[in-house]
């Protein structure tokens, strides 16, 4: 008579089968994903950006000693892509930004770094700048110049800014002229008045 057994792997075996099945699957998924490390003391700027972007950002924006910056910079962008086409870009920040800049001023900082590393947008040249008067200040055109600007500049004009990114961003390459009389401003919306 053929004794046939079913063969079945004991419940200990079967338990440790799927738990290396899942620790193999999770490492694997943690390779697969790309990096996402933020200073807290950035993290609110970081996500306002993601929300009016509508973009996740996905590698690391840090704070740095200021040694290892050059003179008068307060922060940069790094980009570069990784192994598997990962964007392995990062932010460095300063801390004498974090510290001594205002709220308003770190946001103005770390839009202009995110506006580089992750919607891949230059400088505009200083050089061809027109600068407008803003009540005894002169304002940028664009927050994409390569300085710091006052944050009443930033606060006053910011939607402004934020959809010359938008605008940049999308292709279309347009930087909208600021009209300095009152009537011309009057007429197109999209255009801050001085």
């Amino acid at each position: 008579m053929d004794e046939r057994r079913n063969v079945l792997p004991s419940d200990g075996l079967l338990v440790t089968t799927f738990a290396s099945l899942f620790v193999v699957m999770l490492a694997f998924n943690s390779c697969m994903e790309q990096r996402r490390d933020f200073d807290y003391r950035l993290a609110p700027h970081i996500a306002d950006f993601e929300r009016e972007f509508n973009v996740k950002i996905s590698f690391t924006v840090q704070v740095m000693p200021d040694a290892t910056f050059p003179q008068n910079q307060l922060a940069y962008c790094r980009r570069s892509v990784g192994p598997r086409g990962f964007n392995n870009n990062v932010v460095n920040v300063s801390i004498s930004a974090v510290n001594n800049l205002s709220p308003i001023g770190l946001q103005q900082l770390i839009y202009h770094e995110l506006a580089h590393c992750e919607l891949g947008l230059s400088h505009e040249p200083y050089v061809d700048l027109d600068i407008a008067v803003a009540q005894g200040r002169q304002c940028p055109r664009s927050v994409m110049v390569p300085i710091h600007f006052s944050d009443e500049c930033y606060v006053n004009y910011r939607n402004y800014y934020v959809t010359q990114l938008k605008e940049r961003f999308n292709n279309l390459n347009l930087i909208k002229p600021i009209r300095l009389g009152a009537a011309e401003n009057a007429s197109d919306p999209s255009s801050p008045s001085f």
